[in-house]
């Protein structure tokens, strides 16, 4: 069995993030809408920065041990995109 990249991963993810923020759109959902423009933002900016991709990783250890350099653009769309993310998933359990 192949096993696929992760790469090609993170491309399903932000295939399926894109569906549903297109979803939300259509059925007028303000928090889904929230959650998967901020989940489609994380994986799209993840998706771009070669370094963390590329990298070798074969157990937890490794992977909490790496360290790339971030640029301001990317790491503000990333804070925003959590905080999209956050707000939509938070938004219905204490504001509907």
């Amino acid at each position: 069995m192949k096993r696929i990249s992760g790469r090609q991963g993170l491309s399903v993810f932000v295939f399926v993030s894109m569906l549903g923020f297109v979803h939300s759109i259509f059925v007028d959902d303000l928090w889904g809408f929230l959650s998967w423009s901020g989940m489609l933002l994380f994986f799209t900016t993840s998706y771009f920065h070669s370094d963390l991709m590329d990298a070798p990783v074969s157990s937890l250890k490794q992977l909490l041990q790496l360290r790339f350099e971030l640029e301001v653009i990317p790491a503000l769309l990333l804070w925003i995109g959590q905080l999209l993310w956050i707000a939509g998933l938070l938004g219905p359990v204490y504001f509907v």
